[in-house]
């Protein structure tokens, strides 16, 4: 029998997005480069700067792989307003947090095998984008 993500798992997973979009709604700003907004996250124990458009677009492609069901306008929206320099207001980060809710109580009925293999999909789609963007 598969094994199925626990919620542990699942709060892991999503964390880092929760954290971005949670340190914008607490400190009301995100560090911007380049005209940009960005947060820093710690990977394998070096910090490493992430468009806040960027991870927002690949955390709900993968969402939008693993539940179509699932409405995610509140997150597509806040991602077209930060890459067209728009302020975001503190509902809309909320209600993309409550969305994130919502995916955590799907992970922990799906399995670890099943979620993996999605993330791998979509980290393959995103480099096939990029090098299609590249061309």
């Amino acid at each position: 029998m598969a094994k199925r993500m626990t919620r542990r798992q699942a709060i892991a997973w999503l964390h880092p997005m929760r954290e971005c979009l949670r340190s914008m709604l607490r400190t009301g700003q995100a560090y911007f480069i380049d005209g940009r907004p960005h947060w820093m996250q710690s990977v394998g124990g070096n910090w490493e700067w992430h468009r806040v458009d960027w991870a927002i677009d690949g955390f709900l492609g993968l969402i939008e792989r693993l539940f179509p069901q699932i409405d995610t306008s509140s997150l597509s929206e806040l991602r077209d307003r930060i890459a067209t320099d728009q302020q975001a207001t503190a509902s809309e980060i909320e209600a993309a947090l409550r969305v994130l809710n919502i995916v955590e109580d799907g992970l922990v009925r799906m399995t670890v095998a099943d979620v993996q293999a999605a993330r791998l999909t979509e980290e393959i789609q995103i480099e096939l984008d990029a090098m299609r963007e590249a061309a």
